[in-house]
């Protein structure tokens, strides 16, 4: 099959994550896989990494030039220009403005596609334009819970759950201490880390908070906070953070390719989140066997609620400090969490995900003039 993935850019936060990774996967299944992104280039170290990462699975990748805040009608054009071209029998589009561009394409051109929408969030709002366009999909949920929110009208819907590739988490070479070592952990640190985008979404400043709390009661002796992703939020994050009096407890690490390894090299994870869809980056820490101190809501409960070593805590600074303040005190070790997880995580690798889109497309696609018949 030929199949384009569209989102915004490669700096869209777990969406993107889960587009690059099927994309990748998909092609090394055969499949002739476009990663499409709306906006221009920006150049960004993670923007390259992903880039790097496609091209090395032979995936096809096309920039169409939109400007951020605008209505993206050149880059809808150029869309539409791409799949006359390309003949995609699926595109798949992730967020709101893809999922609507993508849906004037398809009512634009023929033979048409089919089209497919990955729902990515609970919080994930459209206008009743960009609803109206996107209609006429097959639409795909994440979760339960971002089912139950974003009821979208659509010719079949059907909850997908994300998977990672779990293997990079759960075993990794170096040993912890030379990891450690190499990321300037003194021994007697305990060290709790969070992964995401700087955005009100994530809530961290709740966690800068909790870090505080612990801190100034000396209850977690060489407390760290390791915070791992960039947004609009830095700058004041950072700002609350020397005002709180923890600038040498905090560490902000900016987008990072060794998650697996600071994962390993950490005592706890935490998540203050408002809102998630099914948050990649605690998928990644339960696989890494760490404590997880997650915020109490919907979201979290359905991906890690039996999880052992799981800590669920209403989103204030003082449940998130005691909660972090347990995690950090369990006896369990990362191999031992592993092991009891690893059951419970099985449908959440890339390899079922994948399979479960390819049942997905196969049921729906009609075939066409350029298909290849073993791939129907």
């Amino acid at each position: 099959m030929r199949i384009a993935h569209v989102s915004h850019s490669f700096d869209c936060g777990g969406s993107m994550v889960v587009m690059a990774t099927l994309c990748s996967e998909l092609a090394k299944r055969g499949h002739e896989v476009d990663a499409i992104c709306l906006d221009r280039q920006s150049g960004t170290t993670h923007e390259t990494y992903w880039i790097d990462q496609l091209r090395a699975s032979q995936v096809g990748i096309f920039f169409l030039g939109r400007e951020r805040g605008s209505a993206g009608l050149m880059a809808m054009a150029r869309l539409w220009s791409l799949a006359q071209r390309r003949h995609y029998d699926i595109v798949h589009s992730h967020l709101p403005m893809p999922d609507a561009l993508s849906g004037l394409v398809r009512r634009c051109i023929m033979p048409s596609f089919l089209h497919v929408i990955t729902v990515h969030n609970t919080y994930e709002p459209r206008s009743a334009l960009l609803a109206w366009l996107a209609r006429g999909a097959h639409v795909v949920y994440c979760s339960e819970s971002a089912r139950r929110v974003n009821p979208l009208t659509a010719l079949s819907q059907t909850v997908i759950p994300n998977g990672i590739r779990q293997a990079q988490y759960a075993n990794i070479s170096l040993a912890r201490d030379a990891i450690r070592q190499q990321l300037g952990f003194t021994p007697e640190q305990r060290v709790a880390v969070t992964v995401g985008r700087l955005c009100p979404q994530k809530a961290i400043h709740i966690a800068l908070v909790a870090v505080a709390v612990l801190t100034r009661a000396g209850r977690i002796p060489g407390l760290q906070l390791q915070i791992c992703g960039e947004g609009e939020l830095q700058k004041p994050l950072q700002r609350q953070a020397h005002q709180l009096g923890i600038e040498s407890s905090v560490r902000f690490l900016g987008n990072r390719a060794d998650i697996p390894q600071i994962l390993r090299a950490s005592d706890a994870f935490i998540s203050t989140s408002r809102h998630e869809g099914m948050p990649l980056s605690v998928l990644e820490a339960l696989c890494a066997g760490l404590p997880c101190v997650l915020s109490a809501i919907p979201e979290h409960y359905e991906l890690a609620s039996g999880m052992p070593g799981c800590l669920f805590a209403s989103p204030t600074p003082d449940a998130m400090a005691s909660a972090l303040e347990s995690a950090l005190m369990t006896p369990a070790t990362a191999a031992e969490l592993q092991e009891r997880r690893a059951p419970l995580l099985r449908k959440h690798t890339v390899e079922q995900t994948a399979d479960s889109y390819l049942a997905l497309y196969q049921r729906y696609c009609q075939p066409s003039w350029h298909c290849e018949p073993e791939l129907r």
